[in-house]
C-alpha cells in the first residue's frame, strides 16, 4: 500500500501542524531577550519547518509512484521513486535533526548543560549527509534505518535527560511532554518506511495520526499555563507509559511480521533506552519529592526548560519577597547594573527581564501598569480562578 485518500488528506493537515508548531516556537525565540534562550526555540523551530519540508516532498514522491488504484488504495512498488529525489527527502530529514542538535551545542558550549560535545553530534550528522549523497539508494536507506536512527535516538534521550536533570523542579515535566511528542513524532515517520508498508498490515492513517498528536504534544507547553505543569511525576509516569506502550507494540509487530533482525535489535535498542532514561529520570523526581532537595536555584541552566513555557503570573508572596530582598520579580536573581521599578506598585525587574516583558505583554506583572507608553499592551488571557488567587487586580490598587 502507498496511499489512500484518509492518508493523503491526515498528511495534509500533518503538514500545516508541523508549519505551525515551527511558527510558534519561532514567534517564541523572537521574543525572547537571552541568547541562550533564543537560539534553541530557533532550533526547535528549524526542526519543524524542515519536516514540514521533508513531509511535503515525501507526499509528491508518493504520488509519483506508478500502480494500480483499487478499492481507494493505490498499490505500487517503491523501487519506482526517482533516486534523486528520495536522497534529497532523507537528506532533508537529517537536516531537520542537524538544526536540532546544532541549537542543543551550542547552548551547551554556553552553559555546559552535558558533557562537552565540540559540535560532533552536528558533524556526525553532516557526515550523514555526504553518505547519502554518494552511497546507491538502498544502501542510503540501511545507513539511515540502522545507523541514523539508533544515533538521534541515542542523543535525543541523553539529551531530554540532562534537560531535566538541569531544569527547577516545578518545570522537569515540560520535558516529559517534549519526549513524548518527539517520540511519538518519530514513530509515525518510521512507519512511513518502505520497509514498514510493505507488510500491508498496518492502516495507512496510523502514521499521519501518530505525528500530528506528537507535534501538539510538543507545543502544548507553549499554549498551556505553567501552573498545569507543576506535577512533574504525574507528567513523567503517563509519558513512560504512553511511550514504552508504542514502542512494546512496535517490538511486537517487528516480531510477529518476521522483519530482518536488524530491525529487531534496533528496536530493542530502542527499548531499552526509554527504560533507562525513564528509569532515571523517575528515580531524580521522587528523590527531589521526598527529599525537598531541590537542585541549586542560582544555577543558570536552571531555566533551560522554562523557555517552553508561557510566562507564569507572579503571587502576592513573590512580589513581596522581590521588594524586601530587592531581586527580580521574573527571574529572581539578585539586582544588579540596570533596573527597572514599577513606578505603580515599585516591583522591581532586571534589564534583561523587563525588556522581555515589553516585548511579551507590556504590562507589569504585579500590577498590570502599563509599562511602555510608545507600545501597545498584549495581555496573556488567564483563567478566572488563577487571576482572582495569584495576580493584583489594578482596579483594586486605586
Amino acid at each position: 500500500m502507498i496511499w489512500d485518500p484518509i492518508d493523503r488528506l491526515l498528511w495534509g493537515i500533518t503538514v500545516t501542524i508541523l508549519f505551525i508548531a515551527g511558527l510558534l516556537y519561532l514567534r517564541n525565540g523572537k521574543k525572547r531577550d537571552s541568547f541562550n534562550e533564543k537560539i534553541l526555540l530557533f532550533g526547535f523551530a528549524g526542526f519543524f519547518f524542515t519536516l514540514t519540508v521533508y513531509r511535503i516532498l515525501y507526499y509528491i514522491a508518493e504520488i509519483m509512484i506508478k500502480g494500480t488504484y483499487r478499492n481507494n488504495v493505490m498499490y505500487g512498488d517503491f523501487q519506482d521513486e526517482s533516486v534523486i529525489l528520495v536522497k534529497i527527502i532523507i537528506i532533508t530529514y537529517i537536516v531537520a535533526f542537524l538544526l536540532y542538535f546544532l541549537s542543543i551545542e551550542i547552548l551547551n558550549q554556553r552553559t555546559n548543560l552535558f558533557i562537552k560535545t565540540r559540535f560532533m553530534i552536528t558533524i556526525i550528522n553532516i557526515i550523514f549527509i555526504i553518505l547519502i549523497i554518494f552511497s546507491p539508494l538502498d544502501l542510503a536507506r540501511l545507513i539511515v534505518a540502522l545507523i541514523f536512527y539508533p544515533f538521534i535516538m541515542l542523543f535525543l534521550f541523553i539529551n531530554i535527560f540532562y534537560l531535566t536533570k538541569w531544569s527547577k523542579f516545578e518545570l522537569k515535566a515540560i520535558s516529559s511532554l517534549l519526549f513524548l511528542g518527539l517520540c511519538l513524532i518519530l514513530g509515525g515517520i518510521s512507519l512511513t518506511d518502505p520497509l514498514a508498508k510493505s507488510v500491508n498490515v498496518l492502516p495507512l492513517y496510523i502514521s499521519p495520526i501518530m505525528v500530528i498528536v506528537g507535534t501538539i504534544i510538543a507545543i502544548s507547553p507553549l499554549l498551556i499555563d505553567p501552573k498545569f505543569l507543576s506535577r512533574a511525576m504525574i507528567f513523567w509516569k503517563i509519558a513512560v507509559l504512553a511511550i514504552s506502550g508504542v514502542f512494546i507494540f512496535f517490538l511486537v509487530y517487528i516480531i510477529i511480521f518476521q522483519f530482518p533482525i536488524s530491525v529487531l535489535i534496533l528496536m530493542v535498542f530502542v527499548d531499552l533506552m526509554i527504560i533507562i532514561v525513564s528509569y532515571k529520570i523517575v528515580k531524580m523526581i521522587k528523590f527531589e519529592t521526598s527529599t525537598g532537595n531541590k537542585t541549586n536555584d542560582k544555577d543558570d541552566r536552571l531555566n533551560i526548560l522554562g523557555v517552553f513555557t508561557k510566562p507564569p503570573r507572579v503571587t502576592e508572596e513573590e512580589i513581596s519577597i522581590s521588594k524586601e530582598k530587592k531581586i527580580c520579580l521574573v527571574c529572581k536573581n539578585k539586582l544588579k547594573g540596570y533596573i527597572f521599578m514599577c513606578e505603580v506598585c515599585e516591583a522591581f525587574y532586571c534589564q534583561k527581564c523587563i525588556d522581555a516583558v515589553i516585548q511579551l505583554e507590556n504590562l507589569c506583572w504585579a500590577c498590570n501598569y502599563q509599562i511602555d507608553k510608545s507600545k501597545p499592551t498584549k495581555p496573556l488571557k488567564i483563567s478566572e480562578s488563577i487571576k482572582d488567587d495569584n495576580v493584583r487586580d489594578p482596579k483594586k490598587n486605586k
